[in-house]
């Protein structure tokens, strides 16, 4: 029971980092992440001997993994799949660390259970050594074997026994989620330098953080509604501006949503419902497919009545239980 605590907290957890990773802007920019150049050299936890300048550079990415598996047959479940994520490497031909690097070791990593974990792990450092300077694929193999040993400790942390001899609270599993956040974090600087962990998870942090901060918030019963509203809001002006960008959009998105419910569910008069969505801001096509819907609805309704009303007139009539069943079938046959 305890465990099972523990295995919420860290499962809703990586819920909240996943939809996090996942919601955060990819930018185009070639010059976005940074060199392991700039933080590993000073740093032993990556690379102990890199012989690098410690100054950072401007990147410029000269070498990356393809898009398009050089590999078909790998795995099963990567058939007909595009490389998440990629290997790069600078002008300097040093490996460049940013989100994408953990997507490209998560895509391959995801295949352990299909071939094994020393196959997946074979597989992303062949496509280092393949496509990656020397001195980029050899930092990548590191970074590699210290990522993977993070997901070791991750699952240690999950198999942590909590101690708590009561029913656990909203407040109470807030905690925990702060707590084993905290943990993830503590586990991360043993293995990585500052730099490289904000590269590879600090958007996503930023977004646990803020996600944390709203359930805090509204968990609070001496916050009124309009305060609950206001400390999110200034939380979600902290946010880093590709996360708070996203997140405006989705709050738009679901503002347009709920307007179009509203519309569709109360505005019967199609060409008065029409030009309501096309200024909350449908696109006059989509209207049309909306509305469109709506009255193929409404007739399934209106014959489904129909069919419900004729099956009990035929049920109330003592015809016995074989021609019922047979005069049903045919009902049904005939409407549907």
């Amino acid at each position: 029971m305890k465990r099972l605590h523990i295995f919420f907290a860290l499962s809703l957890l990586m819920v909240l980092l996943y939809s996090a990773h996942h919601r955060l802007l990819r930018s185009t920019d070639e010059t976005a992440g940074f060199s392991v150049e700039s933080a590993v050299h000073t740093h032993p936890k990556i690379i102990q001997e890199s012989g690098l300048s410690e100054s950072p550079a401007t990147h410029v990415v000269r070498h990356s993994t393809p898009q398009a598996l050089d590999n078909p047959l790998f795995a099963e479940s990567l058939v007909d799949s595009d490389i998440d994520g990629l290997l790069a490497a600078d002008q300097n031909g040093n490996l460049i660390i940013d989100l994408g690097v953990r997507d490209f070791f998560d895509y391959f990593l995801s295949t352990h259970g299909e071939v094994g974990d020393q196959e997946a792990v074979a597989e992303i450092n062949r496509y280092a050594g393949q496509y990656l300077p020397p001195a980029a694929a050899q930092q990548a193999r590191e970074l590699l074997a210290q990522y993977i040993r993070f997901k070791a400790m991750s699952m240690e942390l999950m198999n942590t026994p909590l101690d708590s001899g009561r029913p656990l609270s909203t407040g109470d599993y807030i905690t925990i989620l702060r707590d084993t956040f905290t943990s993830l974090k503590a586990a991360r600087a043993e293995l990585f330098t500052p730099e490289v962990d904000k590269a590879l998870f600090g958007l996503e942090d930023a977004y646990a953080e803020f996600t944390l901060k709203s359930l805090e918030i509204n968990s609070d019963p001496q916050l009124s509604d309009s305060s609950r509203h206001e400390m999110i809001e200034y939380h979600r002006q902290q946010l880093p501006p590709e996360i708070r960008d996203q997140e405006y959009r989705l709050i738009q998105k679901d503002r347009q949503q709920k307007q179009v419910a509203a519309i569709v569910n109360s505005v019967e008069d199609d060409s008065l419902a029409y030009d309501q969505l096309v200024t909350a801001g449908v696109e006059p096509q989509q209207a049309h497919n909306i509305l469109a819907y709506r009255q193929q609805q409404a007739e399934f309704d209106r014959r489904y009545a129909e069919y419900v009303a004729q099956r009990e007139r035929l049920l109330a009539d003592d015809k016995g239980l074989e021609a019922s069943s047979r005069l049903v079938d045919e009902l049904r046959a005939e409407y549907f």
